[in-house]
């Protein structure tokens, strides 16, 4: 006669080992604030601008996997939530973080140019540029369609590089975001 084990769902198997007691009350303390804590991170993650998102895929799509980019982030984002989301987007590319330097920007404005931001990226032997900026507030005669933007995300640099980019540099511009290739 084949001899049966008793299951703890059985009447009369016993009382419940004390390392399933254990496993329980283990649970019930780790379980509810672990919930609590993605609620409030998955509230936070939502805040961040929806153009982003299309602008990152269309640079998904733009690069080449092996690709080196370049994610000029400005210092109104303090926590590099820009550069953060753009190196989890664009894996496996490898990207490299540029922090503009508060004196990088005066009266908002920011003072570096294309070409200097070319530069910078060759010299971190990135083959390409990623710019988000606020678009370029009208001139005196009001001649840009653009009306003034306010990011309330403080993911944008104050104002797009000084300059025109180099000619035949300019692979996308989606939104306020710019991609680059970094010339030689």
């Amino acid at each position: 006669m084949r001899r049966r084990f008793p299951s703890i769902w059985d009447r009369g198997a016993g009382p419940v080992p004390r390392g399933l007691v254990a496993l329980f009350v283990l649970l019930l303390a780790l379980v509810p604030p672990a919930v609590f804590v993605e609620a409030r991170l998955s509230g936070q993650l939502v805040s961040q601008p929806p153009a982003f998102d299309q602008f990152i895929a269309a640079v998904d799509s733009a690069t080449p996997a092996t690709a080196r980019v370049l994610v000029v982030d400005g210092d109104l984002d303090p926590h590099d939530h820009l550069f953060l989301r753009a190196a989890y987007d664009l894996y496996p590319r490898r990207a490299i973080l540029y922090a503009v330097a508060p004196g990088d920007v005066r009266a908002g404005v920011l003072t570096l140019s294309w070409t200097q931001l070319q530069r910078i990226a060759r010299r971190e032997r990135a083959g390409w540029l990623v710019v988000w900026a606020l678009p370029a507030p009208p001139d005196a005669a009001g001649q840009t369609a653009t009306p003034p933007a306010s990011d309330p995300w403080g993911w944008a640099l104050e104002s797009a590089p000084r300059g025109a980019p180099p000619a035949g540099s300019v692979r996308l511009r989606d939104g306020w975001g710019t991609l680059l290739r970094a010339v030689s």
